[in-house]
């Protein structure tokens, strides 16, 4: 996206950012109110037809994100001269084997210290040096009615609040057994 537009989507950021702290704050106190998941909600309010419904979507973007997230470790591999038709199958082993025989607890705590890796990207935006009139530039909002630029602002919102997110969100307060009580006020 930047290097097609720039830095013309930078305003995006800031209202998919809000909309993503509201879904997972409304996904987790939903799961702590009721003690469910979104699935088993679905199933319960609008019934089995439409559950199923909704399992073949997330079944499809999970596919769709599995697949993506695996292409991205083969070429990041292929950039330090590692095969990506090593890296990519030797990495779903290990999740596979982090899931199947680790603890919940234990993933968790692996994935938290994976994640510490998005601490880097304010640094690394400061050390890359950009011109700062373009970065305050592109915290304005423009729209381009261009289907490219349609498309792309498509895709950054749908890569960022997914159904299968929503669905782990919740499903991970109620497998915590967080409640009402203790989730806050």
């Amino acid at each position: 996206m930047g290097a097609r537009f720039g830095y013309d989507f930078l305003w995006l950021l800031v209202p998919i950012t809000a909309a993503l702290m509201v879904i997972q704050e409304t996904c987790a106190r939903i799961g702590a109110a009721t003690g469910r998941g979104l699935l088993d909600l679905v199933r319960e309010v609008f019934g089995l037809g439409w559950s199923l419904f909704a399992v073949g979507l997330v079944a499809i973007a999970n596919a769709g994100l599995a697949v993506s997230e695996f292409l991205g470790i083969g070429a990041a591999a292929d950039l330090l001269g590692i095969s990506p038709y090593l890296a990519a199958p030797l990495t779903a082993g290990l999740i596979w084997y982090l899931v199947v025989h680790g603890s919940y607890r234990s993933v968790e705590k692996i994935f938290i210290g994976m994640a510490l890796v998005f601490l880097a990207y304010p640094a690394s935006a400061v050390i890359a040096g950009p011109d700062w009139s373009e970065v305050v530039r592109g915290l304005v909002p423009r729209v381009r009615l261009e289907p490219e630029f349609l498309a792309m602002a498509v895709a950054l919102l749908g890569t960022t609040i997914t159904p299968y997110m929503q669905v782990f969100q919740q499903g991970s307060v109620v497998d915590k057994g967080v409640s009402r009580a203790r989730s806050g006020p």
